[in-house]
């Protein structure tokens, strides 16, 4: 809460809501700005009732409605996703949290919020066998239906990340400008690639990033040998050829099957590491919240009584502004213990 929200009466700044005043009115009255006066309607809609669209302005009588002609963007087809097996729904039964995992159990991830459950059989490698054949039966059968394979050298700039396009599939959330081009000319490209985190220099916001194994290159399968329209792709320069006086130079199915399950190692590497920075921020804001309630409560809590039953015990005799504050720490507690993802997986399976 910040020194602005404690300025603000709340009962008064309702009073002045329910008298049809503005919100830029009532924040000019307290001083505070307008986005203060909506955060405090927004939480308490209790004292601040909706106004619907009573504000908005009103066309003239036989005054028609002038619409521009949009155009229809195109179709995309979606990918099926791959629905719980009934394996998942028995290894729910003792699926265990990261930090109880131990080196010689499967670290594959059963639900995709938090608190996070792993499937913990018992393994010599980082999954199970059920779960590592699933992992790679996919890439596997796409790799070994195609024949014909070729690099393609790119041009500067082009395997960095293209612009979020919600229209796309979850699958091409990530994709490169130049997988982006050849996929929109109806080519078939794979580059290797491998993710990481990086923290923003200014937000301190974490980011995640694609970045390519082989810089410059990229592969393209072309069954048809249609290396004149490939050339034409935005963002292609030329072909790897052999040497001089060869042409294009063709990669192998088992190659281009070696470097899918290379990548397929790393993303999954990726994955587990980014479950072990969440669920660890999970544990830190936790303690973080229950020592701000400890503070804030009175003491002589019981050894058996939660801090959140405790705050919500001693909610009612706390003051207006606290009150506010502790209902939020107590609604992040809820949210980052609950376990409604797990629910939900048991749910569906």
């Amino acid at each position: 809460m910040t020194i602005q929200h404690r300025t603000v009466d709340i009962e008064a700044a309702a009073k002045l809501w329910r008298d049809d005043l503005s919100a830029s009115q009532i924040a000019k009255r307290f001083g505070v700005s307008r986005n203060v006066i909506v955060g405090l309607a927004f939480r308490n809609r209790g004292l601040f009732p909706w106004r619907g669209d009573s504000g908005k302005k009103s066309r003239a009588p036989g005054q028609a409605k002038t619409t521009r002609p949009r155009k229809l963007a195109p179709e995309l087809r979606s990918e099926p996703e791959i629905p719980p097996t009934a394996y998942d729904a028995e290894r729910l039964q003792s699926a265990k949290p990261l930090h109880h995992l131990s080196a010689r159990e499967c670290c594959w991830p059963l639900n995709t919020g938090g608190p996070y459950l792993f499937c913990a059989a018992e393994t010599t490698g980082r999954y199970c066998r059920n779960h590592h054949a699933r992992s790679f039966a996919e890439e596997r059968g796409k790799s070994m239906n195609r024949s014909r394979w070729y690099a393609i050298r790119t041009a500067p700039g082009y395997q960095r990340m293209a612009a979020a396009d919600e229209r796309l599939p979850e699958s091409r959330r990530m994709e490169s400008i130049i997988e982006r081009n050849c996929r929109k000319d109806g080519f078939d490209i794979f580059m290797p690639s491998f993710y990481k985190e990086l923290k923003h220099h200014r937000t301190n916001e974490i980011i995640e990033k694609r970045f390519p194994f082989l810089v410059g290159y990229a592969f393209v399968n072309l069954p048809r040998l249609n290396f004149e329209e490939l050339r034409r792709a935005d963002g292609v320069i030329g072909l790897l050829r052999g040497s001089i006086g060869y042409g294009p130079l063709e990669f192998p199915d088992g190659m281009i099957e070696d470097l899918y399950f290379a990548e397929h190692e790393r993303r999954q590497a990726f994955l587990y590491e980014q479950h072990c920075r969440r669920e660890n921020w999970r544990q830190e804001r936790v303690h973080h919240l229950r020592g701000q309630l400890r503070k804030i409560l009175p003491k002589g809590r019981k050894a058996r009584v939660s801090m959140v039953d405790q705050a919500e015990m001693a909610i009612d005799s706390l003051s207006p502004q606290i009150k506010e504050r502790v209902q939020k720490i107590i609604s992040e507690l809820n949210g980052l213990t609950s376990d409604v993802e797990v629910e939900n997986l048991r749910q569906a399976v």
